[in-house]
């Protein structure tokens, strides 16, 4: 069961009047209880998990293949060590495609391409990848995103005239849509939510002794965001998300969404929008949804997420503690792809971004650190010892087998294996996991009300004419995937 807190934020999403479209006689998945921000997560994150992989289209690794059991075990390891009840029991899914990215949807899905390990010089490093996702998962960041946009949504409708916006419509909307396609949610979906308390966890490190709670953002005690409504007890550790003293000011505007709502009230206030924004990242067909239909919800849209990759980086450095892998590795991982690719962010826009530059998020770990010497080890303490922050520990029997696995990743993509020959240009990834953004339930929301509302539908009730929801519903799906949908449930 979910902490109270993360519950209690989730219940503004629950509108009174939604009818049920799916029924379980009709042979859907049971529906989640509104009210467990649990099971909703995981019924988010297996739709959005299957829409993106039917979207890639790439192999899927059998589940004995290495390559897949070392991230596994890593994932078991993090979650043992550091939370006292992880709310879903997590399955690794790898995809068979040089780009070195991992991704998750939110409820227990974690998503690798094979590439990953390229962009890990030691299991710590990997580890670091897989904590960052981790950490997505346990602060719901696939519900705070969904809620964030209904926000922004409702605002945007007051700014056209629309008054008749219910908070909640997409949020139930997109349960709707994901148990009338067939396959979106498996039957049993209920299994996977985990009840059982681990005594075991770290006893320094673990959720409970050092608790992380995130979406901090707003000085206004009266905001949602507000550390008071947040963190009342002022338990939490001290984000640098949240801190204006950061080197480059800047970043700080950038990381900041109450900054945009205040900066950017209005689609006249956007600055320029680059040309190819709507060209969808990663090449996926849902992903450009938000862009092409609504760019202010999209460029406010953009600004939490930034905030939520943010947070999510020093979440997972915590698990790295709690694990005994040196926390520093996930900076590592961020330097190995700007080494690897020979990056260069001076002159990106990342107001545009969903993500903070590398650069910053490899200070702001630091800094992080260091803003907790409390309850944190200095950075001096870790450096000195590796035998307590090691950088091997599901592998340290095999380290010679994991070098095996990054280098051959390294050559899918360049062709060789060692640092000295980075400046070899890469091959060219796929255009759908080049810069790989995946379809959230945030994209699904915003297709599903731009149709709804086009047919005057904002509200579908029981009672109306199922035959208009699964055209719909399949409509999406399309432009969603690219794919037509394998059919809909009444």
């Amino acid at each position: 069961m979910l902490a109270p807190l993360k519950s209690l934020l989730y219940r503004s999403l629950t509108p009174v009047t939604i009818g049920l479209f799916c029924l379980i006689a009709a042979g859907c998945a049971p529906r989640p209880d509104a009210d467990n921000s649990a099971e909703v997560a995981r019924v988010f994150g297996e739709c959005a998990f299957k829409i993106n992989t039917a979207a890639l289209g790439l192999n899927v690794l059998p589940d004995d293949d290495v390559r897949v059991t070392v991230i596994q075990d890593i994932v078991d390891n993090l979650i043992a060590s550091r939370y006292s009840n992880f709310p879903w029991k997590i399955k690794t899914t790898v995809l068979e495609n040089a780009s070195p990215n991992a991704f998750t949807t939110g409820g227990g899905f974690l998503g690798a391409f094979s590439g990953v390990y390229a962009m890990a010089d030691t299991e710590a490093a990997l580890a670091g990848v897989i904590a960052h996702e981790i950490a997505h998962m346990d602060k719901l960041d696939n519900l705070e995103l969904a809620g964030y946009l209904e926000e922004m949504l409702a605002q945007q409708f007051l700014q056209d005239g629309i008054e008749d916006y219910d908070t909640g419509v997409a949020v139930n909307t997109v349960v709707d849509f994901c148990l009338a396609i067939p396959g979106l949610v498996s039957f049993n979906w209920k299994n996977d939510i985990n009840t059982e308390i681990n005594e075991d966890s770290h006893p320094e490190f673990n959720d409970t002794s050092l608790p992380y709670i995130p979406f901090t953002f707003s000085e206004d005690p009266e905001s949602p965001y507000s550390p008071e409504a947040r963190d009342p007890d002022g338990s939490t550790t001290i984000s640098t998300c949240n801190n204006k003293l950061r080197d480059a000011y800047n970043e700080f505007l950038v990381i900041n969404p109450e900054f945009y709502t205040a900066e950017f009230p209005n689609r006249d206030s956007l600055p320029p929008i680059p040309d190819d924004i709507t060209t969808g990242p990663g090449g996926l067909p849902g992903v450009q949804s938000l862009w092409a239909i609504n760019p202010w919800v999209a460029f406010q849209h953009s600004a939490f997420s930034r905030y939520a990759e943010c947070q999510t980086d020093e979440a997972g450095m915590l698990n790295l503690f709690s694990s005994g892998y040196n926390p520093l590795a996930l900076n590592s991982a961020f330097q190995a792809i700007l080494d690897l690719f020979e990056i260069d962010e001076s002159e990106d826009d990342f107001r545009f971004h969903t993500h903070p530059s590398l650069g910053q998020r490899i200070e702001d770990n630091t800094n992080f650190i260091n803003l907790n010497s409390e309850v944190l080890p200095s950075i001096e303490d870790i450096a000195s010892q590796p035998q307590q922050y090691r950088d091997y520990i599901v592998m340290e029997n095999r380290i010679s087998e994991f070098e095996g696995l990054r280098d051959n990743a390294r050559e899918a993509i360049f062709g060789v294996t060692t640092a000295s020959t980075i400046n070899t240009s890469p091959r060219p990834l796929d255009s759908k996991t080049g810069q790989f953004d995946p379809i959230s339930a945030a994209d699904i929301a915003v297709l599903l009300n731009k149709s709804l509302r086009n047919k005057q539908q904002q509200v579908i009730s029981q009672h109306a004419e199922s035959g208009n929801r699964c055209d719909i519903f399949k409509s999406v799906y399309l432009q969603l995937t690219g794919k037509p949908a394998p059919g809909c449930s009444h």
